[in-house]
């Protein structure tokens, strides 16, 4: 069955796929959690249900990475990585990079930080887990463009574009002046 544009992830897959990878062996050992309960108290400053809320997920996760897991089978883990790889493909041409190199780089980076930050997604929350990717892909985009001075996408100025939409919306893909 052939996906349409609006449907290109299989939305509940995908929440089934990574939950079974955040509850496995292959979502790493939980380094992290220590330093990231200390950051979202610090940002938290006292608001009693934001600290009920930290507390909560770092006690599941405390516990889940101390309890036993399993590895998480290869095909379904290639599954995951395969519908991650492809939101971000959709994503990345929303972003108008004029340099394949550039937005191979992004990509990359889109890449990297799903793979880095889709463990710390709360599972027990019932948010959207593609909505979770899709943020994580733009932030690691928008990081890559921030950090590439050299990108030709960083070059093109805001004023140019305007200027080269006004002139379509007046004068047509061809220089005549349209008819309105």
């Amino acid at each position: 069955m052939a996906r349409s544009k609006n449907n290109y992830c299989d939305k509940t897959e995908l929440n089934a796929l990574v939950t079974e990878w955040i509850h496995s062996t292959n979502s790493g050992n939980g380094d992290w959690l220590e330093k990231w309960k200390t950051a979202a108290e610090t940002k938290a400053k006292g608001k009693k249900d934001k600290l009920d809320d930290i507390k909560t997920f770092y006690d599941y996760r405390k516990a889940l990475y101390e309890g036993p897991r399993n590895t998480m089978d290869p095909t379904r883990e290639a599954r995951l990585w395969n519908l991650v790889q492809t939101i971000v493909k959709n994503r990345i041409h929303t972003f108008n990079f004029k340099c394949d190199e550039d937005r191979e780089d992004a990509e990359q980076d889109a890449f990297i930080a799903v793979f880095k930050y889709l463990n710390r997604y709360d599972t027990n929350r019932g948010s959207s887990v593609f909505a979770y990717i899709t943020e994580l892909i733009s932030n690691g985009i928008l990081l890559n463009i921030k950090n590439d001075k050299d990108s030709e996408w960083c070059r093109i100025s805001l004023d140019n574009v305007l200027t080269e939409r006004m002139c379509k919306h007046y004068y047509g893909d061809d220089g005549e002046v349209s008819e309105e």
